[in-house]
């Protein structure tokens, strides 16, 4: 066993280490042997890993309050080996924060062994690049446990039938899916969100957000712009039309 150093301190390789160990574990009791099977599922990776491996119960019937003027959506018990995790955000309500609120606690709770009594997280924490080293590497945890990179790109180019980067070259007319459904696309954020909304559900229904960032950072999205993906602006403005785009298929193509 590694020795960390008399503050207990992680590196973040060592994080993703302990994510990718974790997922492996997972598949291994899952017993998937083909790529294309597996589904990251973070209540399933709970139950088969996590509570047998490390002892950590898990509750989701609380409300957690505030912390000032944010909602705490979780927080991780170290002396009590508890994670809670806010009702309003519970697997019942179907909201995608659960999953890696959930994925962020765990990272607590396995990364960070005697280094605080407690953890809270709120929006702020889990959404803001600017933050301590511990909320930070909770959430590359999260992601590398919920989105692990090799899965996410097989994933991908299995759905869209690729084996090299789609090019993003600016807001325009793309045709998406195999029916040559021609879509306007009016910015990188718009166009890499539409990308990601059929795969969440092979990431435990992690947001469209979160897997559109995790798929321009693996690469299998290439920016040819100037652009900065940037959600603030992006609403529910594509809902209402996400259906029509996937129901044909998969090959995209830039006019």
């Amino acid at each position: 066993m590694k020795i960390r150093n008399q503050k207990n301190e992680i590196s973040n390789a060592e994080v993703i280490k302990l994510a990718s160990v974790c997922v492996q574990k997972y598949i291994q009791e899952m017993g998937w042997k083909v790529p294309n099977d597996i589904t990251m599922n973070i209540l399933e990776i709970y139950e088969s890993v996590i509570y047998p491996e490390y002892e950590i119960s898990l509750n989701t019937e609380h409300n957690l309050g505030t912390n000032g003027e944010q909602k705490i959506l979780g927080k991780m018990l170290s002396k009590e080996k508890i994670i809670l995790i806010d009702r309003s955000i519970n697997e019942e309500s179907h909201d995608p924060r659960f999953t890696f609120t959930l994925g962020h606690e765990i990272g607590h709770a396995v990364a960070h062994v005697g280094q605080s009594a407690y953890f809270r997280c709120t929006e702020y924490t889990i959404y803001d690049k600017v933050q301590n080293l511990q909320e930070y590497q909770a959430n590359l945890f999260a992601e590398n446990i919920i989105m692990p990179d090799g899965f996410v790109k097989n994933r991908f180019e299995y759905y869209y039938d690729v084996n090299r980067p789609i090019l993003y070259k600016g807001a325009g007319c793309y045709n998406i899916g195999m029916g040559n459904k021609k879509i306007d696309i009016n910015s990188l954020a718009h166009f890499i969100w539409i990308l990601a909304a059929p795969l969440t559900g092979y990431f435990s229904n992690i947001s469209k957000e979160s897997l559109a960032y995790k798929i321009l950072k693996i690469g299998v999205v290439k920016n040819e712009t100037e652009e900065n993906l940037i959600f603030d602006s992006l609403g529910q403005s594509f809902s209402g039309s996400k259906r029509k785009i996937f129901r044909h298929g998969s090959k995209i193509l830039h006019n």
